[in-house]
């Protein structure tokens, strides 16, 4: 009750933030969309680091983007699959860097809401991860609208079952934050 009075009244605070500078995240949405550019799903994975920001709020800065097809990954219309032995790339690209694997971005044909294939194939299953997810609609086609954008966020694993949290559409726009004021991202395509 007291979150729905604080949504409200303007004053919700997000225990987490997703951080892209306004340039990437226009870059990352126009290559996801020419990668689906033949009705297919793409993707990537998004380097970054965390940091606290508040007692109880975590931001996670995006310094890179690696697209799935960069990393010969399949896709068809509803899913995307990435050869095991093509990983080892990309966790080369991560110390590189200097960052870690904090998330994923992806098309779906129509709609933000996970797959069963999404809940069940976390791209980063570690169990400690509190990996986000991101899901763009139409194959990124219109406006990168963060309104648009599905967010979830992997909690954790218990019984061999993901926990995740899925944020509500009327939130969403609270837990991406898209401005100038961080270090661009390396973009892999």
């Amino acid at each position: 009750m007291f979150n729905w009075l604080k949504r409200q009244l303007g004053i919700y605070q997000p225990s987490f933030v997703i951080c892209f500078t306004s340039k990437d995240w226009r870059e990352i949405h126009e290559l996801l969309r020419q990668h689906s550019a033949k009705n297919q799903e793409s993707g990537g994975l998004l380097l970054g680091q965390k940091k606290k920001t508040a007692p109880n709020k975590e931001s996670i800065f995006i310094t890179g983007f690696y697209s799935y097809k960069a990393l010969g990954a399949r896709a068809s219309a509803v899913s995307l699959s990435i050869p095991p032995n093509k990983m080892d790339k990309f966790y080369q690209q991560c110390q590189k860097l200097e960052s870690s694997l904090v998330g994923d971005i992806h098309t779906h044909p129509a709609g933000v809401e996970q797959s069963d294939t999404d809940r069940q194939h976390p791209m980063n299953p570690k169990s400690d991860s509190k990996h986000v997810a991101l899901i763009l609609p139409n194959f990124a086609r219109g406006n990168p609208s963060t309104s648009r954008t599905g967010v979830y966020r992997l909690m954790g694993k218990k019984n061999r079952t993901f926990l995740r949290h899925t944020i509500p559409k009327h939130i969403r726009k609270y837990h991406l934050n898209i401005s100038s004021h961080h270090q661009s991202a390396g973009i892999i395509t």
